[in-house]
């Protein structure tokens, strides 16, 4: 089973999902550029954690090879998959902090 399987799989629902986001909404309610970063990623709750977790570096992460994804790049799991935004909040919240 790959890393991608086991994110879908295991995402642990929407409710969970809202709660985390909950956590980092302070922060982004203090972030300058929200629509910039909402539009190059995607979504503004994808927005609100990557930001609160990797500021400015969030975009080139996004739009890079990520290991945990098995080396497949995060925006094109979201646009390619039918699962691709659970597997990405999935991946998101088992990010260390």
């Amino acid at each position: 089973m790959s890393a991608i399987d086991v994110l879908r799989d295991e995402y642990p629902g929407d409710d969970a999902w809202q709660r985390f986001v909950e956590v980092f909404r302070p922060a982004w309610g203090l972030w300058q550029e929200k629509d910039l970063y909402t539009s190059r990623l995607g979504d503004e709750e994808v927005a609100i954690v990557l930001t609160a977790s990797l500021g400015v570096h969030a975009v080139d992460w996004f739009n890079n090879p990520c290991g945990a994804l098995d080396t497949h790049v995060p925006i094109d799991v979201l646009r390619s998959s039918p699962s691709g935004m659970q597997i990405i909040r999935s991946l998101l919240m088992r990010m260390p902090r």
